[in-house]
């Protein structure tokens, strides 16, 4: 499997607490365009904050195993996801924060196009154009 730095992020996420606590604020779960990484980081995400800690490997395929809303082959897809995460403890820390943070921002401003492109076309009904300066900023 090739390494990305969404999946280098997920491993180290299992597992280096510093940078887990320095990066967690500024993820978000739709920042992942694969739907089994988001789910993986969600439910690393939903552990963070209710135990305040890291969970396990097998924390978190015990939690991916008794989710309700994934059917059979998505659970199956998502535990292998899970088991194939590495984690480099030779992986720079300035290097991964920083590459980390260029992730995100990049998926804030795409999701945010994204977004802004649906409302432009008249997709999103929610929202109307003056919402775009404001999506763009928070990006």
């Amino acid at each position: 499997m090739t390494q990305t730095i969404e999946r280098t992020a997920l491993g180290q996420l299992l597992t280096n607490e510093e940078y887990a606590r320095k990066v967690m604020p500024h993820m978000k779960g739709d920042y992942f365009g694969d739907r089994t990484e988001r789910i993986v980081f969600e439910e690393i995400h939903k552990f963070l904050e209710k135990y305040n800690a890291l969970p396990t490997r097998d924390t978190l395929e015990i939690e991916i195993d008794t989710r309700r809303d994934l059917n059979e082959d998505d659970i199956k897809r998502v535990l292998t996801a899970v088991r194939e995460l590495s984690v480099d403890d030779d992986v720079n820390a300035e290097w991964l924060i920083d590459t980390t943070e260029k992730f995100c921002k990049d998926r804030a401003v795409y999701n945010a196009i994204v977004e802004g492109i649906s409302i432009i076309e008249g997709k999103d009904k929610k929202r109307g154009a003056d919402a775009l300066p404001s999506i763009l900023t928070d990006a």
